[in-house]
Protein backbone atom coordinates (compact mmCIF):
# COMPACT_ATOMS: atom_id res chain seq x y z
CA UNK A 1 0.00 0.00 0.00
CA UNK A 2 1.21 3.49 -0.84
CA UNK A 3 2.04 5.21 2.44
CA UNK A 4 -0.29 8.09 1.60
CA UNK A 5 -3.41 6.07 0.77
CA UNK A 6 -6.39 5.73 3.07
CA UNK A 7 -7.99 2.55 4.37
CA UNK A 8 -11.69 1.87 4.03
CA UNK A 9 -14.10 1.62 6.93
CA UNK A 10 -15.75 -1.83 6.85
CA UNK A 11 -19.41 -1.59 6.00
CA UNK A 12 -19.48 2.20 6.10
CA UNK A 13 -20.63 2.19 9.72
CA UNK A 14 -19.40 4.75 12.22
CA UNK A 15 -16.84 3.45 14.69
CA UNK A 16 -17.08 6.10 17.40
CA UNK A 17 -14.15 4.72 19.39
CA UNK A 18 -11.97 4.73 16.29
CA UNK A 19 -12.72 8.37 15.49
CA UNK A 20 -12.38 9.48 19.12
CA UNK A 21 -9.03 7.70 19.35
CA UNK A 22 -7.85 9.23 16.07
CA UNK A 23 -8.75 12.72 17.27
CA UNK A 24 -6.90 12.15 20.56
CA UNK A 25 -3.81 11.04 18.61
CA UNK A 26 -4.06 14.08 16.34
CA UNK A 27 -4.15 16.40 19.33
CA UNK A 28 -1.16 14.57 20.82
CA UNK A 29 0.82 14.99 17.59
CA UNK A 30 -0.06 18.67 17.43
CA UNK A 31 0.85 19.20 21.08
CA UNK A 32 4.24 17.52 20.72
CA UNK A 33 5.17 18.72 17.23
CA UNK A 34 3.49 22.12 16.97
CA UNK A 35 2.32 23.23 20.43
CA UNK A 36 1.48 26.72 19.21
CA UNK A 37 -1.02 25.18 16.78
CA UNK A 38 -2.48 22.93 19.48
CA UNK A 39 -3.10 26.01 21.62
CA UNK A 40 -5.34 27.33 18.86
CA UNK A 41 -7.88 24.54 19.34
CA UNK A 42 -11.09 25.95 20.76
CA UNK A 43 -12.96 24.29 23.65
CA UNK A 44 -15.45 21.58 22.67
CA UNK A 45 -19.13 22.32 22.43
CA UNK A 46 -22.11 20.38 23.72
CA UNK A 47 -23.43 19.01 20.47
CA UNK A 48 -26.77 18.19 22.09
CA UNK A 49 -27.35 21.92 22.49
CA UNK A 50 -26.88 22.71 18.80
CA UNK A 51 -30.25 23.90 17.45
CA UNK A 52 -31.31 21.84 14.47
CA UNK A 53 -32.35 24.96 12.59
CA UNK A 54 -28.81 26.30 12.85
CA UNK A 55 -28.14 24.28 9.74
CA UNK A 56 -30.74 22.10 8.02
CA UNK A 57 -33.60 20.94 10.26
CA UNK A 58 -34.38 18.12 7.83
CA UNK A 59 -30.79 16.81 8.01
CA UNK A 60 -29.75 15.72 11.52
CA UNK A 61 -26.04 16.09 12.14
CA UNK A 62 -24.24 12.80 11.37
CA UNK A 63 -22.56 11.02 14.26
CA UNK A 64 -19.04 11.69 12.97
CA UNK A 65 -19.75 15.42 12.81
CA UNK A 66 -21.07 15.42 16.37
CA UNK A 67 -17.94 13.63 17.57
CA UNK A 68 -15.81 16.18 15.69
CA UNK A 69 -17.37 19.20 17.43
CA UNK A 70 -17.45 17.41 20.78
CA UNK A 71 -13.65 17.12 20.38
CA UNK A 72 -13.02 20.83 19.68
CA UNK A 73 -15.14 23.63 18.29
CA UNK A 74 -12.69 24.31 15.48
CA UNK A 75 -9.65 26.54 15.82
CA UNK A 76 -9.15 30.19 16.61
CA UNK A 77 -9.87 32.44 13.64
CA UNK A 78 -6.23 33.50 13.40
CA UNK A 79 -5.16 32.30 9.91
CA UNK A 80 -1.86 31.07 11.36
CA UNK A 81 -3.70 28.25 13.14
CA UNK A 82 -4.21 25.37 10.75
CA UNK A 83 -3.67 21.68 10.31
CA UNK A 84 -1.11 20.14 7.93
CA UNK A 85 -2.06 20.98 4.32
CA UNK A 86 -3.31 24.38 5.46
CA UNK A 87 -6.89 23.59 6.45
CA UNK A 88 -8.33 25.46 9.41
CA UNK A 89 -11.13 23.66 11.32
CA UNK A 90 -14.05 26.06 11.61
CA UNK A 91 -16.04 26.85 14.76
CA UNK A 92 -19.63 25.62 14.51
CA UNK A 93 -21.25 29.03 14.12
CA UNK A 94 -18.86 30.09 11.38
CA UNK A 95 -19.16 26.70 9.66
CA UNK A 96 -22.93 27.23 9.43
CA UNK A 97 -22.57 30.84 8.31
CA UNK A 98 -20.02 29.97 5.62
CA UNK A 99 -22.10 27.04 4.39
CA UNK A 100 -25.17 29.26 4.09
CA UNK A 101 -23.14 31.76 2.10
CA UNK A 102 -21.72 29.12 -0.25
CA UNK A 103 -25.10 27.48 -0.86
CA UNK A 104 -27.04 30.72 -1.28
CA UNK A 105 -29.17 30.53 -4.46
CA UNK A 106 -28.24 32.94 -7.26
CA UNK A 107 -25.10 34.13 -5.54
CA UNK A 108 -23.93 37.47 -6.99
CA UNK A 109 -20.38 36.19 -7.51
CA UNK A 110 -21.66 33.48 -9.86
CA UNK A 111 -19.31 30.86 -8.44
CA UNK A 112 -20.11 27.16 -8.32
CA UNK A 113 -22.20 25.99 -5.38
CA UNK A 114 -21.97 22.83 -3.28
CA UNK A 115 -25.04 20.68 -2.78
CA UNK A 116 -27.66 21.60 -0.15
CA UNK A 117 -26.72 18.70 2.14
CA UNK A 118 -23.10 19.83 2.54
CA UNK A 119 -21.66 21.38 5.70
CA UNK A 120 -18.30 23.18 5.68
CA UNK A 121 -15.87 21.90 8.31
CA UNK A 122 -12.55 23.40 7.20
CA UNK A 123 -11.18 25.81 4.68
CA UNK A 124 -8.03 27.32 3.23
CA UNK A 125 -8.53 30.30 0.90
CA UNK A 126 -11.25 29.26 -1.61
CA UNK A 127 -10.80 25.54 -0.94
CA UNK A 128 -13.16 23.81 1.47
CA UNK A 129 -13.52 20.43 3.11
CA UNK A 130 -17.21 19.71 3.44
CA UNK A 131 -19.14 16.78 4.88
CA UNK A 132 -22.26 15.36 3.28
CA UNK A 133 -25.00 15.30 5.94
CA UNK A 134 -27.40 13.36 3.75
CA UNK A 135 -26.45 9.99 5.21
CA UNK A 136 -28.37 7.28 7.03
CA UNK A 137 -28.11 7.29 10.84
CA UNK A 138 -25.00 5.49 12.04
CA UNK A 139 -23.20 5.58 8.71
CA UNK A 140 -19.96 7.40 7.97
CA UNK A 141 -19.94 10.90 6.55
CA UNK A 142 -18.17 11.39 3.18
CA UNK A 143 -15.73 14.30 3.11
CA UNK A 144 -15.68 16.28 -0.12
CA UNK A 145 -13.21 18.77 -1.49
CA UNK A 146 -14.82 21.91 -2.85
CA UNK A 147 -13.08 24.76 -4.63
CA UNK A 148 -15.19 27.64 -5.87
CA UNK A 149 -12.76 28.60 -8.63
CA UNK A 150 -11.42 25.31 -9.98
CA UNK A 151 -14.34 22.95 -10.29
CA UNK A 152 -12.98 21.39 -13.48
CA UNK A 153 -9.73 20.25 -11.90
CA UNK A 154 -10.45 19.57 -8.23
CA UNK A 155 -11.74 16.11 -7.33
CA UNK A 156 -14.96 15.90 -5.37
CA UNK A 157 -14.13 13.15 -2.89
CA UNK A 158 -11.44 13.85 -0.30
CA UNK A 159 -12.03 10.78 1.89
CA UNK A 160 -14.86 8.27 2.40
CA UNK A 161 -15.31 9.40 6.00
CA UNK A 162 -14.31 11.99 8.58
CA UNK A 163 -12.57 9.21 10.50
CA UNK A 164 -10.29 8.46 7.56
CA UNK A 165 -9.54 12.15 7.11
CA UNK A 166 -8.26 12.41 10.69
CA UNK A 167 -6.31 9.16 10.38
CA UNK A 168 -4.68 10.46 7.20
CA UNK A 169 -3.37 13.52 9.03
CA UNK A 170 -2.08 11.28 11.80
CA UNK A 171 -0.15 9.12 9.33
CA UNK A 172 1.30 12.16 7.60
CA UNK A 173 2.57 13.52 10.91
CA UNK A 174 3.90 10.18 12.17
CA UNK A 175 5.77 9.51 8.94
CA UNK A 176 7.23 12.98 8.69
CA UNK A 177 5.34 13.97 5.55
CA UNK A 178 4.55 17.19 7.42
CA UNK A 179 6.67 18.74 10.13
CA UNK A 180 6.48 22.03 11.94
CA UNK A 181 9.12 24.52 10.83
CA UNK A 182 9.65 26.75 13.85
CA UNK A 183 11.85 29.15 11.89
CA UNK A 184 9.27 29.61 9.17
CA UNK A 185 6.39 29.40 11.65
CA UNK A 186 4.56 27.07 9.27
CA UNK A 187 4.17 23.45 8.22
CA UNK A 188 6.89 22.12 5.91
CA UNK A 189 5.73 19.43 3.49
CA UNK A 190 7.53 16.40 2.13
CA UNK A 191 4.76 14.79 0.10
CA UNK A 192 4.24 14.19 -3.63
CA UNK A 193 3.16 17.33 -5.48
CA UNK A 194 -0.12 15.84 -6.70
CA UNK A 195 -1.11 15.08 -3.12
CA UNK A 196 -0.51 18.61 -1.90
CA UNK A 197 -2.27 19.99 -4.97
CA UNK A 198 -5.37 17.90 -4.46
CA UNK A 199 -5.64 18.09 -0.71
CA UNK A 200 -3.64 14.99 0.26
CA UNK A 201 -5.96 12.46 -1.29
CA UNK A 202 -4.92 9.64 -3.57
CA UNK A 203 -5.82 10.46 -7.18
Amino acid sequence: MNRYTTSKLPGGRVDAKRLTSALARLEHHLTTQAPQIARGLRPPIEVETLPANDYRPELPLPEEVRIWFAWHDGMTDDPAFRLPSGYSPLPWKYAVKLTDMLTEPNRPDGLAQPGPSMLTLMNVATSYLMVDCNVSPGTVTPVRHWNTHEMATWPGVFAPSLTETVELWNRLLVRGAYRWDADGDDWAADVPVHLTTYGLTQI
